[in-house]
C-alpha cells in the first residue's frame, strides 16, 4: 500500500464507513477514550480520525477536552466535520494531514491516539515514531488495532484471504503482535481486548518507557 492508494480507498469508503465499522468497532474505542483518563488541560491528538466515530466516547468527560483529527482521505474528513458539530463540550480542530509526516512541534500532545489506522499506514514504523515524536516526554502513545498471531497462533484463513487484497480493502488483515509491537522492542503498560471475539487490542505506551523509537531509522 502506499499514500495514495490508502486515499483513494478512503475516500471511497466515507459515504457507507460508518454502515460499516461504526457498531462492530464501537466498544474498542469507547473503552480505550474511558482508560485513557484524560485530565483537563490535556492535549489529545487522533491519526487516523475517519468520519469522527470516537468523538462521542471523549464526550463523557465531565470536562471539556482539546482534541486534534487529522486524516489522509478528505471525504472522511468532510463527514466528521460534520459528526463534530454536535459535541460542544469537545474542542474539535480537524486537519488533512498524513500521520506518518505531521507539521507539529516535538513534543506538543499529552496523548497521541492511534485509532484503527496502525495497520492501514503505509509505513507503520515511520507513523509509530511521528506519534512519539509529537507527543510530550510525560505523555503517551494509545493503539487501538486489530493484531494477529497475538498469542502465537497461525495466520487464520480469513486472514490469509484478505491479506492478498490489501491494497483494495485499505488495511492489512495479517498485522503480526510479534512484528509490530514486540518487534519494535516497544515497552508496553498494558493490553487490553475488546471488541468481538477481543481481536482488537487496546495498547497503553509511555513514551518515557519507549525513548528507543526516536533514534530508530
Amino acid at each position: 500500500m502506499n499514500e495514495t492508494t490508502v486515499r483513494k480507498v478512503y475516500d471511497r469508503y466515507a459515504n457507507f464507513y460508518n454502515l460499516m465499522f461504526s457498531r462492530a468497532l464501537d466498544q474498542g474505542r469507547k473503552r480505550a477514550i474511558r482508560e485513557m483518563n484524560i485530565q483537563p488541560g490535556e492535549k489529545i491528538i487522533e491519526i487516523g480520525v475517519g468520519t469522527g466515530l470516537s468523538f462521542r466516547h471523549y464526550n463523557q468527560y465531565s470536562h471539556s477536552v482539546s482534541l486534534t483529527g487529522i486524516d489522509l482521505s478528505d471525504k472522511m474528513l468532510e463527514k466528521a466535520r460534520h459528526t463534530a458539530v454536535g459535541f460542544k463540550k469537545i474542542e474539535i480542530d480537524l486537519m488533512l494531514a498524513n500521520g506518518e509526516n505531521t507539521s507539529y512541534h516535538d513534543s506538543t500532545f499529552d496523548r497521541v491516539v492511534l485509532m484503527y489506522v496502525y495497520s492501514v499506514t503505509p509505513d507503520p514504523e515511520k507513523m509509530l515514531r511521528e506519534a512519539f515524536r509529537i507527543c510530550k516526554d510525560s505523555g503517551s502513545v494509545h493503539i487501538i488495532n486489530h493484531f494477529s498471531n497475538f498469542n502465537g497462533n497461525g495466520m487464520t484463513l480469513s486472514e490469509r484471504l484478505l491479506s492478498r487484497h490489501s491494497h483494495r480493502i485499505g488495511f492489512r488483515s495479517h498485522f503480526p503482535y510479534s512484528k509490530y509491537i514486540t518487534g519494535f522492542g516497544l515497552e508496553v503498560a498494558s493490553v487490553k481486548s475488546a471488541n468481538l471475539f477481543g481481536l482488537t487490542k487496546i495498547i497503553h505506551l509511555p513514551k518515557a518507557k519507549n525513548p528507543h523509537i526516536l533514534s530508530q531509522q
